[in-house]
C-alpha cells in the first residue's frame, strides 16, 4: 500500500510522513505548505508527538495561518510531554520570552534543562546563558551548573556558546580560571565569524591577557570585527582602533623591535615587579596610547 493510501485509512506515521513531502518538497511531491498544514493536523489529531510540534510551528510563525502563539504553547505542551526533544527547547524559549504565557523563568529553566539532558545544543547554551553569563530574574546565580551546560554546547560546536565557555574560563566563573583556555574557546568562535568572540580576542592579543601582546594578531581580529556586519555595534567600536593599528603600523612594528635584545630591570628574579612586567611587555607607546 502506498504513503498516501496508507495516509487516507489512518495511519499517523504515513500521515506525517506525507505532511513532511509537501513541506520539503521532496520524493516527487510538489512543496505545498497547505496539504503539509492538513497532513500534519491528521497525525497531531491521533496524537503523534512530531506532527505536534510541528503544528505548532506553523501557529508560531503564522505559516498560512495566523500567527498563535497560545495555540502554538499548547500543542508544544503535548508534544513535549512525550519528551519530544524540540518541543522542550521551545517551550523554554516560550516562558523566557513570554510568547502565549506569562514570563516565567524558572518553567524557561525546567523545560531548557529536559532538553539539555537530551542533548539539545540550544538548550545547553540557554541554560549556561540563563544560570550564569546574565541570570535572569527569578534564579539563582549557579555558574557550575551553567558552566557543565556550556561545555556540553561548545563541544557540539555551538559558537555562542564556546564563547561563552571562554568568559567562563577567563571569569573563573563555575570553573578554574584558566585565560589561557579562554583564548583557545574565542578562538574557536572567532575562527568560524562570532563578533563577540572576535571581540574577546581581539581584546586578548591588545592587551596581552591569556596570550603575549601581538600587534599582528592583534590587528588582523580587530579588522576582521570591523569587517563583518552581524554585530554593528562591535564594529563601530572596533573599526577606528583597526584603522589605527593600520595606519600606525610601520611605528608600533619598529618600537617592538627597538626593545628586542635589550636587558630590563623586573625588580628581582623570584618575585619581579608586576608593573616593570607590564611595562616590558607593552613597550610600544603608539601601540598603548590606541589601547588608551
Amino acid at each position: 500500500m502506498d504513503l498516501e493510501k496508507k495516509a487516507e485509512n489512518g495511519d499517523s506515521i504515513a500521515q506525517y510522513k506525507l505532511g513532511r513531502r509537501y513541506y520539503f518538497g521532496e520524493k516527487g511531491f510538489e512543496k505545498d505548505y497547505e496539504k503539509a498544514f492538513y497532513w500534519y493536523r491528521k497525525a497531531a489529531d491521533q496524537g503523534l508527538r512530531e506532527a505536534q510540534y510541528n503544528i505548532g510551528a506553523f501557529y508560531g510563525k503564522g505559516l498560512i495561518v495566523k500567527k498563535d502563539y497560545k495555540i502554538a504553547l499548547s500543542l508544544y505542551e503535548k508534544s513535549a510531554a512525550q519528551d519530544f526533544i524540540d518541543a522542550q527547547f521551545q517551550l523554554g524559549l516560550y516562558h523566557v520570552l513570554g510568547w502565549g504565557t506569562k514570563v516565567d523563568n524558572v518553567k524557561s529553566v525546567y523545560w531548557y534543562t529536559k532538553a539539555a539532558k537530551q542533548g539539545h545544543p540550544l538548550a545547553q547554551r540557554s541554560l549556561g546563558f540563563m544560570l550564569c553569563i546574565e541570570v535572569h530574574s527569578g534564579l539563582e546565580k549557579d555558574c557550575e551548573t551553567a558552566a557543565y551546560w556550556i561545555k556540553k554546547s561548545a563541544d557540539q560546536g555551538n559558537l555562542d556558546s564556546q564563547c561563552n565557555l571562554g568568559i567562563c574560563y577567563e571569569k573563573g566563573w563555575g570553573v578554574s580560571q584558566d585565560v589561557e583556555e579562554s583564548v583557545y574557546w574565542y578562538k574557536m568562535s572567532a575562527k568560524q565569524g562570532l563578533a563577540q568572540a572576535q571581540y574577546n580576542l581581539a581584546a586578548c592579543y591588545l592587551d596581552g591577557r591569556g596570550v603575549i601582546q601581538n600587534f599582528e594578531k592583534a590587528m588582523y581580529w580587530a579588522q576582521e570585527l570591523a569587517n563583518q556586519n552581524k554585530d554593528e555595534a562591535l564594529k563601530a567600536e572596533f573599526a577606528p582602533i583597526a584603522k589605527q593599528l593600520a595606519d600606525n603600523e610601520e611605528a608600533i612594528v619598529k618600537e617592538l623591535n627597538d626593545i628586542q635584545g635589550k636587558a630590563v630591570d623586573l625588580g628581582g628574579y623570584y618575585e619581579p615587579n608586576e608593573a616593570l612586567i607590564n611595562n616590558v611587555m607593552r613597550p610600544s607607546e603608539t601601540f598603548n596610547a590606541i589601547l588608551r
